[in-house]
C-alpha cells in the first residue's frame, strides 16, 4: 500500500511506504527496501502480472532512485 494511517490513543500516524514501486501501477504482494554501508542500497520485492509471481532483488544500488529504477529495468524485462 502507498501510505497508511491509524490512530493511538496519543495522535495519528501516518506512513509512507519507501518503495517508489508500489506507486508505479505495478501489483507489489511485498517489498523490503534497506540500506547498510557494506551492501548500499538495496531492495527485495515481488509483484504479480497476469497471474505470474515474479521476485527481483537488488543489492548494491548506488543510490535510493537507483535501486528502483534497476528494479523496474529488471521486471520490465522479465515481464515482457
Amino acid at each position: 500500500t502507498p501510505e497508511y494511517e491509524f490512530r493511538t490513543n496519543r495522535r495519528t500516524h501516518h506512513l509512507l511506504n519507501t518503495n517508489r514501486l508500489v506507486r508505479a501501477n505495478m501489483n507489489v504482494l511485498c517489498s523490503k527496501t534497506g540500506f547498510i554501508n557494506a551492501s548500499g542500497y538495496c531492495v527485495v520485492m515481488s509483484v504479480n502480472h497476469r497471474g505470474r509471481e515474479v521476485t527481483a532483488i537488488i543489492l548494491g544500488a548506488r543510490s535510493n532512485a537507483a535501486r528502483f529504477a534497476e528494479a523496474r529495468r529488471l521486471l520490465d524485462w522479465v515481464l515482457s
